[in-house]
């Protein structure tokens, strides 16, 4: 299914997440969802709130950019979509862009 996607404003874009407490259908039901919503606006990457859900997951598909990729790049590449649950930053540059 497709859901809407929430744009910048919504508060739940905002919202603290919550951590998933584990495998479930509830979470393989919103994962497909949110593949499908995810490939419907030609994205390449999605979070649960951006859905309207304050789990913290969310997806990456580098597939649409693996044709530009030489061989060696896509061999080094995880199975598409990726998807991350739970996922905590282990390291921070101190650097600004």
């Amino acid at each position: 299914m497709i859901l809407p996607i929430r744009v910048f404003g919504d508060p739940v874009l905002r919202a603290k997440t919550h951590l998933v407490s584990g495998p479930s259908e509830a979470l393989e039901a919103l994962l497909a969802d949110m593949i499908e919503t995810m490939r419907n606006a030609r994205g390449v990457g999605l979070a649960a709130p951006q859905v309207g859900r304050s789990e913290r997951v969310f997806l990456v598909d580098l597939a649409p950019m693996m044709d530009e990729m030489d061989e060696e790049e896509r061999a080094q590449c995880p199975p598409q979509p990726m998807v991350l649950i739970n996922p905590e930053i282990q390291w921070e540059s101190q650097e600004e862009v």
